[in-house]
């Protein structure tokens, strides 16, 4: 994750010179709670996401496109499937009570099993998966990407905002709608 935030200053130039300095700020404060974090290394699936995830018929579970697969930190999984929620809501894909019911139970579920969740790492790490997608409504070419990008920064500064305990209860902001030939999360 690191090494993709130091990377992010440089690809976001065409961003603009106010989103770029946003951009650097909230980087700024990710990498100053990241830097000494001295995690638990096990498997993750390294590129986490609700797309990533099929159920069946019978509720059975199973995770696709494991070409990330590592040794790393769980919070590194759960901050990068929590900022695909967020990119759904922030698109309209899925609403605020939907998005906040996934996110309850993908954290209760990590937690029945034993894993202890740290709120700060997480909602850093949360934060800094969302500013790795800003470039996303340029990308897909957004009629309102300026807009909607600013929105991706808008609500990482809320996720980083040390005043707000759990990341579910955040869930409360908007970005216009996609264009219709659009497909920003398949």
């Amino acid at each position: 994750v690191m090494n993709a935030l130091k990377k992010l200053p440089a690809d976001s130039q065409f961003l603009g010179q106010r989103v770029s300095t946003k951009l650097q700020s909230l980087l700024k404060d990710c990498v100053a709670t990241l830097k000494n974090y001295d995690s638990d290394s096990t498997v993750i699936h390294g590129d986490f996401h609700p797309g990533q995830v099929i159920v069946d018929q019978d509720g059975n579970v199973a995770f696709i496109d494991l070409d990330h697969a590592a040794i790393g930190d769980r919070h590194h999984d759960l901050g990068h499937f929590i900022s695909h929620v967020e990119l759904l809501v922030l698109y309209g894909k899925l609403t605020n009570v939907d998005a906040r019911r996934c996110m309850d139970s993908f954290l209760n579920g990590y937690q029945t099993e034993g894993v202890v969740i740290g709120d700060r790492i997480l909602q850093s790490l949360t934060a800094a998966s969302l500013l790795q997608l800003v470039h996303e409504p340029f990308r897909y070419r957004y009629s309102k990407w300026h807009e909607s990008t600013n929105r991706l920064l808008d609500r990482a500064a809320r996720i980083l905002d040390t005043s707000v305990p759990h990341l579910s209860t955040q869930l409360d902001c908007q970005v216009s709608q996609p264009d219709r030939h659009s497909n920003i999360i398949g």
